[in-house]
């Protein structure tokens, strides 16, 4: 048996990230982006915003380049995701989906590195 529960420390990152975005539903961060957005910009966001930011960019007659992205694209800064924009914006629901994934993956590395080492027969 582990010290200590992984599982259960990641899903409390998880929560406390899923809290603080439930907080701040509904305070304008999506517009306040639009609102910062120029002809020639780039935005990553998740699939289910791509309708939603396309229109409210057209309704202020702004030509962006808007993209769904998964978080991995975003993370890993790769290039020809909007090479060649003025500027890369990224979605408050990008950035969640980001914080879950980097939350998944230090936790499927722990565990790697815990299996690697955890040895039951040795401890005395």
């Amino acid at each position: 048996m582990r010290p200590y529960d992984l599982k259960a420390q990641a899903e409390a990152l998880r929560m406390a990230s899923h809290a603080i975005d439930l907080a701040q539903r509904g305070t304008g961060r999506t517009q306040q982006m639009i609102d910062q957005v120029k002809d020639g910009d780039a935005i990553a966001c998740s699939k289910i915003e791509v309708a939603d930011i396309k229109r409210r960019l057209h309704e202020r007659g702004i030509q962006a380049d808007v993209r769904a992205a998964a978080p991995t694209e975003v993370l890993e800064r790769r290039p020809s995701l909007f090479h060649g924009r003025r500027h890369l914006f990224v979605s408050h629901m990008l950035v969640q989906e980001m914080i879950e994934q980097e939350v998944h993956n230090a936790v499927y590395r722990i565990n790697e590195l815990l299996n690697e080492t955890f040895r039951p027969w040795e401890i005395g």
